[in-house]
């Protein structure tokens, strides 16, 4: 697109800064341009708002939750993969009493996860066959002793257990009874008056409706998504719950998020709908022992094709040994930057000299190499860095660079005026770009798949010279 480029002579410092760009990519000058071209990244980069998902505790469960850590003990290499920890939790635990809660669980989900530096989603089920609850009471007993009908069953040793485990097994026999909703809605009232707008938390799933909340009611989700204002709810959506059509576009005219529990029966064609809409999410049917048993797996093509067809912004880290991740790295290397979004800055153009007095065009060209939109949000951020302190002395945001636009495969051109405050003393400083939740915060947010020199998780570009 660009011809007769010529390589910039400089010396000293900014020699230095060429010879590293040039290591990483192309950095030239035409005609007083500075012409920055980085290599693109290939080994996974790691970002909130998508990516990889744990399921379980990264450490030891409190005394009082009655399930094991999902997939047995996490390693340090899943929980370094992972951009968010998740686990479902139970009705019954979290409000023992009708006029007592309990969120000490969810709590100390929060901490451990944030103690990681990771977000963290959760769903709360009212019927759970898996459950390790004393008389399967997941929906509350006292629920039942207001009138909600109930209905019991036992499930023996020995069978499928991605089905339950074995034991007494309790849930409402009208999921709609009047009683059971109104004592539903006083719960998730609680739950978004303590929850709501956290920012440790990326997305709640709706699962207040049968067994592990799979099957989707609209009424059930319209509670959650009456009281839940802030954080992106989510809501299962398959042939449990009748017409995956309808399921669809009732969440996506809401915002809400749509996921597939159960991917290897499927590859999340049932999320199609929602491409570019709003985020899907991933979990698979069981364990990878479940998943070859069944032939699904097949090596790992699964996961390839299901990402493509589903287009997921979250995908569950599959449930197996402490050695999946070392054992099947080309894989996740292959897939990682391809889960939600991934955007790469292929070029950047400014000028090597500019007048403090008039604003400068920065041109640019993105493009999102991942399967989804950015879902969260993103905003992009100019800045001067001082050369010797390595600290930011004028930042501005890029008005005409909109992350949030950039559809999955489409390449992107910028042009963007750009203006720093007039009272920075002339010299020469370095070029850098940040990609933030919000233009205030105080660092960066996100990182491009884009080999730059760094800053925290600034991208300096070049360097700029500022004259009077």
């Amino acid at each position: 697109m660009f011809e007769n480029m010529r390589k910039t002579a400089l010396t000293g410092a900014g020699l230095l800064l060429v010879l590293a760009a040039l290591a990483q990519g192309a950095l030239l000058e035409e005609d007083n341009m500075i012409i920055v071209r980085p290599v693109r990244i290939t080994e996974p980069v790691l970002n909130p708002g998508k990516g990889w998902v744990s399921y379980g505790w990264p450490g030891s469960p409190p005394d009082h939750a009655t399930q094991p850590r999902a997939g047995g003990e996490k390693s340090q290499a899943e929980i370094a993969l992972a951009s968010v920890g998740y686990r479902r939790f139970e009705w019954g635990l979290l409000q023992p009493e009708e006029d007592r809660f309990d969120w000490s669980l969810l709590d100390a989900f929060i901490e451990q996860w944030t103690a990681h530096d990771k977000q963290l989603a959760f769903g709360v089920m009212n019927a759970n066959t898996h459950s390790r609850i004393e008389g399967g009471y997941v929906t509350p007993r006292w629920v039942f002793a207001a009138g909600v009908p109930e209905r019991t069953w036992e499930i023996k040793p020995g069978g499928d257990g991605a089905k339950g485990n074995a034991g007494m097994k309790r849930e409402p026999r009208d999921w709609h009874h009047p009683v059971l909703m109104e004592k539903i809605d006083a719960f998730v009232a609680a739950l978004a008056k303590r929850y709501d707008g956290h920012p440790a938390i990326a997305f709640i799933d709706i699962r207040s409706h049968a067994n592990w909340g799979e099957t989707m009611s609209e009424r059930h989700a319209e509670i959650y998504h009456r009281h839940f204002k802030k954080t992106r709810l989510c809501q299962s959506v398959h042939a449990h719950g009748g017409n995956v059509t309808k399921q669809a576009e009732w969440c996506i005219k809401r915002g809400i998020a749509v996921r597939r529990d159960g991917i290897g029966g499927s590859l999340g064609e049932e999320l199609v709908l929602a491409i570019n809409k709003v985020p899907a999410v991933f979990e698979f049917w069981g364990s990878l022992d479940y998943l070859e048993k069944r032939g699904w797996w097949k090596d790992g093509e699964l996961l390839t094709k299901a990402i493509e067809v589903g287009r997921p912004t979250y995908v569950e880290i599959i449930r197996s040994s402490p050695q999946f991740i070392p054992e099947n790295r080309a894989l996740i290397d292959k897939v990682t930057n391809r889960i939600g979004y991934h955007f790469v800055l292929e070029e950047t153009r400014y000028p090597a000299s500019v007048e403090l007095s008039q604003p400068f065009d920065l041109q640019s060209i993105w493009i999102n190499e991942g399967v989804a939109p950015i879902f969260v949000p993103c905003v992009a951020v100019a800045a001067l860095v001082d050369v010797e302190n390595k600290t930011i002395i004028a930042r501005t945001p890029l008005e005409g660079v909109q992350p949030g636009e950039w559809m999955p495969g489409v390449r992107v051109e910028s042009a963007t005026p750009v203006a720093f405050p007039g009272d920075i003393p002339a010299g020469r400083y370095h070029l850098a770009i940040g990609l933030f939740r919000d233009a205030a915060d105080e660092t960066p947010a996100y990182v491009l798949g884009s080999d730059t020199t760094m800053m925290g998780r600034w991208h300096v570009l070049g360097s700029i010279h500022v004259e009077d």
